[in-house]
């Protein structure tokens, strides 16, 4: 069984959720699944998709709930029902909030129910979708926007932003346990947030970080940005301070909680945490079948290594399903070898054009072909294995059965960052992805 094969049958296994329909919107397209006072609603009816959308939607709802406390109403009164609703795209998320014509990301209190509503991003063709799934940057939206609806409210000795870093923290391990996130340090969105909040630290005294720490977390809490589904592809230095502030409030004892301990705790942990990845575009996000990225189709999607450990020779190994969001045009996976401050060389895994190796001598500047197979055509919908060797001196790519010709780099090494992407306009599933050194 391929890995679209699998998907798809265990995405139809799901779908036998109970299911109900949705009378708020007065629109008999809208569908909605019911876990007790969880309800995921979709704003349209997919046929194609047996409106596992919704399905999906309910998943990081139950898992964040269950993430934490309060939790939501069990029907003995106790708690707030949690519902969260789902548009097909923003022009259609606008229009069904009564703003007509406008392109709604993100809306806090659809049509005065109070229940948030998003849409999927980047917008994905109805086929695709269900292929794919739900992409990242929905997926933590939904997580985010119900955690939020789930927190306590403000006091003296939780304020607005340790909650808010509460709440981040419990998005984050709802979507760990249904494994559509990694934990902090590795999953992409959290990663590089950490990476940024380490590289502003480390801009002060240390005896100073602490409270520099502090004064990051307490900034103000921008939540346009938080919940717009095109940003959250990385977190901010803020919201990382915040999480981390909240791990140490969850350690503390009752009499440690004073805001300098917990800065203090908070600054020691993030010294021992070592991110791993950096998002340079897009949405990437752990997978159960490993990672999932996803384009705008005005902007490609990346990752890079935040702390290269392999110098000199090296292997990587690597495999990628490829889906165009809309079928009309080619999907194309990347992947980086040897970044080295935006001098780039890029393999391209074209559904359409074949594969190629690009080199970009700076960012800004053109990527240029270095070697090419244009009568290969990747096939789109099935993993394509892909095997990489450096020896210090000669590249040599091999992608399915197909070897590109030797590569020899007579000017740079391949020295620096590694990762993987998506082309503007895709979706990829990264389902092995691995650097390691050449002997």
């Amino acid at each position: 069984m391929t890995f679209v094969h699998a998907t798809l049958v265990a995405l139809l296994a799901a779908a036998s959720l109970a299911q109900e329909p949705r009378p708020v919107t007065d629109d008999e397209r809208a569908h909605s699944v019911v876990e007790g006072s969880l309800r995921a609603t979709m704003l349209w009816r997919s046929e194609r998709g047996l409106d596992r959308s919704a399905v999906q939607l309910m998943e990081v709802l139950r898992a964040v709930d269950a993430a934490g406390a309060p939790r939501a109403a069990t029907g003995r009164g106790d708690g707030e029902p949690l519902e969260f609703l789902l548009g097909q795209t923003p022009a259609q998320l606008g229009k069904q909030s009564g703003r007509k014509g406008a392109k709604v990301l993100w809306e806090a209190d659809f049509r005065g129910t109070g229940s948030p509503a998003c849409a999927i991003a980047p917008r994905l063709n109805d086929r695709v979708l269900f292929g794919t799934g739900l992409p990242p940057a929905t997926r933590r939206v939904a997580a985010l926007g119900a955690a939020r609806r789930l927190a306590q409210e403000p006091t003296e000795e939780v304020p607005a932003w340790l909650v808010a870093g509460m709440a981040s923290l419990r998005a984050q391990r709802g979507l760990e346990a249904i494994r559509h996130a990694r934990a902090l340090a590795l999953e992409p969105w959290c990663s590089s947030g950490l990476v940024e909040l380490g590289g502003r630290l480390a801009e002060v005294p240390e005896g100073e970080r602490a409270s520099e720490l502090l004064r990051i977390a307490s900034g103000p809490l921008p939540l346009e940005g938080l919940f717009d589904p095109l940003v959250p592809s990385r977190q901010s230095a803020a919201d990382a301070a915040r999480m981390m502030l909240a791990l140490a409030h969850e350690a503390a004892a009752e009499g440690e909680r004073g805001h300098g301990d917990l800065a203090a705790s908070a600054l020691d942990r993030l010294q021992g945490l070592r991110p791993r990845w950096v998002v340079e575009g897009g949405a990437v996000a752990g997978h159960p079948d490993g990672w999932m990225v996803t384009a705008t189709q005005a902007t490609d999607a990346l990752v890079l290594e935040a702390a290269p450990e392999v110098s000199g020779p090296f292997r990587v190994e690597a495999a990628v399903v490829i889906f165009a969001n809309d079928p009309k045009f080619a999907g194309q996976a990347d992947i980086v070898l040897g970044d080295q401050g935006g001098d780039r060389l890029l393999l391209a895994v074209n559904t359409r054009e074949g594969v190629y190796l690009f080199r970009r001598a700076a960012p800004g500047e053109p990527y240029e072909t270095v070697t090419e197979v244009e009568k290969f055509r990747p096939p789109p919908f099935a993993e394509i294995p892909i095997v990489i060797d450096y020896d210090g001196e000669v590249l040599q790519v091999t992608v399915g059965e197909v070897k590109l010709a030797p590569v020899r780099l007579a000017d740079r090494s391949l020295d620096g960052a590694a990762g993987f992407g998506a082309h503007a306009g895709s979706t990829v599933f990264v389902t092995r992805f691995k650097r390691s050194a050449l002997r």
